[in-house]
């Protein structure tokens, strides 16, 4: 009974979650700002980063901007630990934030993968993502990147809402142990979404 009791409040819980979001025009976040390139051991980089999500869906009507600050650290030259939090405004002046715990794996030159935990807050509630996604670079030049991002969402305290989606960046830099500019546009079955962002490397002299 009390098992029974448990899992129909963690529904309740991100029901209202849901109906919260609705009504404030939030959509989650689906933009990466990010390649198959890691970090180096030692090496930090921090990003800044503003976006727009629209609702494809007309009934909704959802119009949304982003703002979002990131730090990563290399703690290996294969694994990557970052730090993103990032602001949620509706047009209507409703908002959330998202907090995010990212872990990147390097697979090869190419891909590396991403095993995320986040968490959507707001004064009415807050819902889990795990965020699942593989970033495939195919161009890599001195000065330019292209990286495909096809990603899952799942959603809920028992992480079982799924929505796919799919996001293409490119990188602009003239030295990408420096910093690098990068757009990118997304999709999901929730939004369209656009956006930039600015990243800066720090390098471990030591």
């Amino acid at each position: 009974m009390k098992h029974i009791l448990n899992i129909f409040l963690k529904k309740i819980g991100f029901a209202l979650f849901l109906i919260s979001a609705i009504s404030s025009c939030a959509i989650p976040v689906n933009l990466n700002y990010e390649s198959s390139k890691m970090l180096e051991k030692g090496d930090f980089d921090v990003q800044g980063n503003g976006s727009l999500y629209i609702s494809p869906d007309d009934q909704l009507d959802m119009e949304q901007v982003n703002f979002g600050l990131k730090c990563g650290m290399g703690i290996t030259d294969k694994f990557n630990l970052k730090l993103r939090t990032e602001g949620l405004f509706s047009v209507n002046g409703d908002g959330f934030v998202f907090i995010e715990i990212d872990n990147k794996l390097k697979l090869s030159e190419m891909t590396a993968l991403s095993l995320p935990l986040g968490v959507y807050t707001s004064f009415d509630g807050a819902s889990l993502q795990f965020d699942p996604r593989f970033y495939f670079t195919p161009i890599q030049t001195d000065k330019f990147d292209l990286t495909f991002i096809p990603k899952c969402h799942i959603y809920g305290f028992d992480l079982d809402e799924i929505y796919p989606g799919i996001s293409i960046g490119a990188g602009f830099s003239s030295d990408f142990n420096k910093w690098v500019i990068r757009p990118e546009i997304g999709y999901d079955r929730l939004s369209l979404s656009a956006g930039i962002s600015f990243t800066y490397r720090l390098k471990n002299e030591e």
